[in-house]
Order: structure tokens, then C-alpha cells, then sequence
């Protein structure tokens, strides 16, 4: 839409396009002031977490997943997801830092069946119940004080739950051998 003659004579005057000029220098000033966002590199910090997260793992890391496009002040906080191969996942809090730093929260614990399978035997053993043991999944994240459930298979057949408690403190806790 065509300006009217007087404001267009407005904009002519150095004086009027020297303050428009300064007016839109402190407004892009103030909005920068109180941005201090910083864009991740999602590609950086999925690779970290996958060399990470996958080299302690007893069973391989398919993928890490995090929101596509993050843009983060300090102090802000996400989720990423980290796939283990048969699909259990696994939610890992990433909160921005200073100097473009991130901190890596795991959401539970990873408790790997190559672990805990030899752990159960050995507890059973303990209490004279010589069992082969097997858990359904290789790898399951739980909350200290959640139960997991893998099964003690006897030397007639019999499949047997046995439930056992993750502890933050001293790892599992056998709960019980029986149904």
C-alpha cells in the first residue's frame, strides 16, 4: 500500500531514517539479549550416546532418537530415546549446560539378562534349588525398587517365575522361587 506523501517525505529527512534505523537496531538488540539459545548438534549427541550407552551394553544399541530439532537455553531439558536391538528403549534427560554442554540423565536402570541370569543361579543355588535360569527380555529398564520376573527352569521341565528387586544401593534382591 502506497505511503502518503507526508510520511514518505518523513522517511527522506536523514533525521527520520537515522531514528527508524536506530528503533529497529535496539528492538533486534533487546530480543537477542534475553535469547542466549543455542542449537544442538543431534547428530553429535545421538552418536556420543549410542558409543556410550553401547559400549557398557551386554546387548547392541540400534539407535538413539531425539526430538528432531532442539534448540535449548541453559537449564532447558529433553529426552532422547535409546533403542536396544529387540526393542526396548530406553528414555535418556538431556539438559543444556553452559558453553553448549549437555548432562545425560538415564531415566531407571539397564539390567542386562547376561547378568542377572548367572546372579539368579547362583542365588538359587544358595538356596538349594539348582535351576537353569532364563529372563524373557535382554535387557529391561527399571526404577530401583521395581520387581523383574524371569523364570527357573527345573530338570523335570517345571517352569518356575522367580521375582526379583533392583536395588540403587547392592544391585538384585532374590524376592521369591515360587509361584
Amino acid at each position: 500500500m502506497p505511503q502518503s506523501a507526508p510520511a514518505r517525505a518523513h522517511l527522506n529527512r536523514p533525521l527520520g531514517r537515522w531514528a527508524v534505523t536506530l528503533a529497529l537496531g535496539l528492538a533486534t538488540l533487546a530480543l537477542s539479549a534475553g535469547c542466549d539459545d543455542r542449537k544442538i548438534d543431534l547428530r553429535n549427541l545421538e552418536a556420543a550416546m549410542k558409543a556410550r550407552y553401547g559400549h557398557d551394553a551386554q546387548v547392541a544399541v540400534e539407535s538413539v532418537t531425539c526430538p528432531e530439532w532442539v534448540r535449548t537455553r541453559e537449564g532447558d531439558v529433553f529426552a532422547c530415546e535409546l533403542r536396544f536391538e529387540g526393542g526396548t528403549t530406553w528414555a535418556i534427560e538431556v539438559t543444556q549446560l553452559e558453553h553448549g554442554t549437555t548432562r545425560w540423565l538415564p531415566q531407571g536402570e539397564a539390567v542386562y539378562a547376561k547378568t542377572l541370569e548367572p546372579w539368579l543361579r547362583a542365588a538359587l543355588a544358595e538356596r538349594g534349588q539348582a535351576a537353569e535360569v532364563s529372563c524373557d527380555e535382554p535387557v529391561q529398564i527399571v526404577a530401583p525398587g521395581e520387581t523383574i520376573v524371569c523364570h527357573a527352569h527345573s530338570g523335570d521341565g517345571a517352569k518356575m517365575p522367580v521375582q526379583v528387586v533392583v536395588n540403587q544401593e547392592d544391585g538384585f534382591r532374590l524376592v521369591s522361587s515360587t509361584e
